[in-house]
């Protein structure tokens, strides 16, 4: 049985309500050809396209709308032929059609009124429509839609306009900015080529100056030049008068030594003793013996460099116990008598505090003792004696100045350690702490730990002063005893540190004493003690400073002027002005030893003139002539008759003590070790007592008023004199240098 679709009202509405709307889609204004002559009113390409872009939009959306609502209906009408399929499946199962003849519910009643209604608006809508239509067919709102279109036309050219101006400006702005940075690089040129300009005159300024100062220097060397072949001169001229001075002493001793010979003869003629043939026999039997079997024989003198490594222990030993210059005597001289022998010097050099290996004692000993007339070869021979003044004065010569320390500068010394090996005694410890080292590879492996830091000459005396009396000599400094130290220097870190100005004061309250031996060598060890603490404003430049043969620095060229055994401070006079005060203080001094040379000339030949009478008339009494000698040189400050013709010209020699120490610009201790190389010094004899030619002290320095003139003064031969004539009397070295001293000032 065919069964006829049964579609419900509300589906047929749908079906003719979508016939409307496909008429009305149909009906669209916007598809209509234009049938105005609007070709007044063409547009541009892209403006059309523009326009038919947005027509078709607004034709997207209506169409969109429309299948949503074509859904929601289709939605509806598969939901109303689910309950009409379910209504014929029941009505063909039971066969009861009273249901489907039934009233129908509240639901459908509802449902019923609820498609009454939409078909009344659905026909409100078509007539609505119906009415646009007809509108849009009118004129009126033809010339609406142009008018629209032309605003729109309007309204994209201003938005086009408004770009292109907006780019306009936007150009104009930055036409600006690039023509203000032009502004300044022309001003910024102007201003580089100014400054070239000034630096050019600057240049050429300099250039001058330099000029200048190059003229100024050639004249400068010129006049050292001139002073240096002067010097020369005069150091020949000296020489020479020296060797016939030294001459004439050499005539007078061997008439000396003949006519004692010749006395002795005459005295031994008169005593000639009578001897048993037996004892001529032993004595000639024991002389065999001897010469049989000669001992080992000594055949040259002690060197200063042979005992340069030991003169620098003791000194080192010497500061690390403070020892004072007045306490030498008891400790190297022999106090019962006036005079000390080799065997006992060794002794006292074997012995604490300098604990010296027998060789090196033995050799010092013999460099202080042997006297400048020894002959050589010789049998070895320890009671070899000489005068306690003249040890006393040899040994100051050579060891030179030791600093002693009070508690203030010990402290200041100390704090300045303590910040130097801060945070460093660790890496001490590991690279140092178990190893024994030379006082070079000492100093290197110091060096080496600090990098960076500077460590003061000052400071590393110090340190290896501190050290060498567990070390025993400079040859085996203990790692350990210097890691001990740097730990007891940690515990000083909150110690206060003293100030320049506190220390400038403490020195100026102290009282100094002016026979004291090393005066000028203290005032020196104050200066640089100050020098440790100041900070400097204006640092001299310095040339590169070179490495010396031990690894410690050598002396800068510019330095600090000696003057008159002072460093000089930073008030004292440039070189220049020195050098120039030099030469009017040597030309004055000349003209008055040329006075003192004639009139001691005219002495000399009245005492010549004397002492022959005398000989004439006592040509054998040599011990009334030694009394007569005691007596003179008390009443004649010194004056030998029997050296008459051994005049030396009278000069005053100012001389330093020797000082292994320099102080550079910077306040810095510098060692001495360039003495072969020095352009300012000489190889010379410039000792107050009597040293051999072959023995010279090479630390001699320039002095302020006669520089290295005089190799020998009057009054050391006077000394040396009176030692051979006099063995047994003992020159007071005090006070020597204290007349010195005086003199000079």
């Amino acid at each position: 049985m065919n069964h006829r679709s049964i579609r419900p009202s509300s589906a047929q509405q749908n079906i003719s309500h979508i016939s409307d709307k496909n008429v009305s889609f149909h009906k669209n204004p916007y598809k209509q050809p234009n049938l105005h002559n609007v070709s007044q009113y063409r547009v541009k390409e892209s403006e059309k396209l523009f326009e038919e872009s947005l027509q078709l939009k607004l034709l997207i959306n209506q169409l969109k709308d429309e299948n949503i609502k074509l859904r929601t209906r289709n939605t509806n009408l598969e939901k109303d032929l689910q309950k009409c399929q379910k209504i014929i499946e029941e009505v063909e199962t039971t066969g009861n059609m009273k249901r489907f003849y039934a009233k129908p519910s509240t639901d459908n009643q509802m449902i019923l009124s609820f498609k009454g209604q939409i078909k009344e608006l659905r026909f409100n809508l078509d007539q609505r429509e119906q009415e646009m239509l007809t509108l849009k067919k009118s004129a009126k709102y033809t010339k609406l839609t142009e008018m629209e279109i032309e605003r729109k036309m309007f309204q994209d050219e201003t938005i086009r306009l408004k770009q292109v101006i907006d780019e306009l400006v936007q150009q104009n702005i930055y036409a600006q900015q690039k023509e203000h940075d032009q502004q300044k690089l022309q001003d910024k040129i102007a201003q580089q080529d100014n400054l070239i300009k000034q630096m050019q005159q600057d240049i050429e300024s300099y250039e001058t100056d330099n000029k200048n100062l190059q003229s100024q220097l050639q004249q400068l060397i010129q006049a050292y030049q001139d002073l240096d072949r002067e010097f020369t001169k005069l150091d020949q001229n000296m020489q020479t008068k020296l060797k016939s001075k030294d001459k004439q002493l050499i005539e007078l001793k061997t008439q000396i030594t003949r006519l004692k010979e010749q006395y002795d003869k005459e005295k031994k003629l008169h005593q000639q003793p009578k001897f048993s043939p037996t004892l001529k026999t032993h004595n000639k039997v024991t002389k065999r013996i001897q010469s049989a079997k000669p001992p080992e024989q000594i055949i040259k003198p002690i060197q200063i460099d042979e005992v340069n490594h030991i003169i620098q222990e003791i000194k080192y030993k010497l500061i690390a116990l403070s020892l004072h210059s007045k306490q030498i005597d008891t400790l190297l001289l022999n106090q019962q008598q006036q005079q000390t022998t080799i065997g006992q010097l060794t002794e006292k050099l074997i012995n604490d505090p300098f604990f010296l290996n027998k060789t090196d004692a033995n050799n010092l000993a013999r460099f202080l003792i042997e006297s400048p007339q020894q002959k050589y070869p010789y049998t070895p021979n320890l009671q070899i004696a000489q005068d306690n003044g003249l040890i006393r004065g040899m040994f100051f010569k050579v060891i030179g100045f030791w600093a002693c320390y009070d508690q203030v500068e010990k402290r200041v010394l100390e704090s300045s350690l303590a910040k130097l090996f801060q945070g460093q005694v660790s890496q001490v410890e590991r690279t140092m702490g178990k190893n024994i080292y030379t006082k070079k590879d000492f100093i290197s492996q110091i060096q080496k730990i600090l990098q960076k830091k500077q460590i003061r000459e000052l400071e590393m005396t110090y340190l290896i002063s501190k050290i060498i009396l567990q070390s025993k000599n400079l040859n085996s400094l203990k790692g350990d005893a210097l890691v001990k130290y740097l730990r007891e220097l940690e515990k000083l870190e909150n110690v206060e540190d003293v100030r320049a100005e506190d220390l400038q004061q403490y020195y100026d309250s102290l009282g100094q004493d002016k026979g004291f031996f090393f005066y000028k060598q203290l005032r020196s060890k104050q200066e640089q003690m100050i020098a440790l603490l100041e900070t400097k404003e204006d640092k001299v430049e310095e040339i590169d400073i070179n490495l010396g043969n031990d690894g410690i620095p050598q002396k800068s060229v510019q330095q600090y002027i000696i003057k008159g055994g002072l460093v000089r401070s930073h008030s004292d006079p440039d070189p220049l002005q020195l050098m120039l005060i030099q030469k009017n203080e040597e030309d004055e001094e000349e003209e008055q030893e040329q006075e003192n040379y004639q009139l001691q000339q005219q002495k000399n030949q009245q005492q010549q003139y004397q002492y022959k009478q005398q000989q004439e008339k006592y040509p054998f009494n040599f011990e009334e002539q030694d009394g007569e000698y005691e007596n003179d040189e008390e009443e004649n400050d010194g004056y030998q008759p029997d050296l008459n013709n051994a005049h030396i010209e009278e000069q005053d020699q100012y001389q330093e003590e020797d000082d292994d120490y320099n102080i550079n610009v910077d306040g810095v201790f510098e060692e001495d070790n360039d003495d072969e190389n020095d352009q300012w010094e000489k190889v010379e004899n410039k000792g107050n007592f009597p040293v051999r030619q072959d023995r010279q002290i090479p630390n001699s320095r320039p002095t302020s008023s006669y520089v290295n003139k005089v190799n020998r003064s009057n009054s050391d031969i006077k000394a040396s004199l009176v030692s051979e004539l006099h063995p047994t009397k003992e020159i007071n070295e005090e006070e020597y240098q204290e007349e010195q001293f005086e003199e000079e000032n």
